[in-house]
């Protein structure tokens, strides 16, 4: 109910249609989805031989036990460039690997932690 999925010679993109708890197709398994949260959305939004994938979750852990959970995921798997910052009540993780970035930040919301990752390829700029 309410998937979306749409495949042309350009690309595709998907919503939903995942098994409970799964992330998108082409998710690198070296970082899972976090331990006893749950998906909100899951997106493949990969065109024109490039890849976007999106995944929104929500955890009651703490914004700090998010980052502090993937950090390691990225430091022993070969991710270069790490960055770790925090804006306000924002913490984000960063990374790169084969020309893709992975980015993951995690903030408060209302009692519970959000969690975005993306997990895209790298732009001609670098980005």
């Amino acid at each position: 109910p309410g998937d979306i999925s749409v495949k042309t010679d350009r690309g595709s993109f998907s919503s939903g249609g995942y098994a409970a708890g799964s992330m998108p197709a082409g998710w690198p398994s070296e970082i899972p989805q976090y331990p006893n949260s749950k998906i909100k959305t899951s997106l493949n939004n990969s065109a024109n031989g490039t890849t976007q994938l999106i995944v929104a979750l929500t955890t009651q852990d703490s914004p700090e036990q998010v980052i502090e959970y993937y950090k390691p995921k990225l430091t022993s798997n070969g991710w270069t460039n790490i960055k770790t910052e925090s804006f306000t009540s924002i913490f984000v993780i960063s990374g790169e690997k084969n020309g893709r970035l992975m980015a993951i930040n995690a903030t408060d919301a209302s009692g519970k932690t959000s969690i975005g990752m993306i997990y895209r390829d790298k732009d001609q700029y670098g980005n």
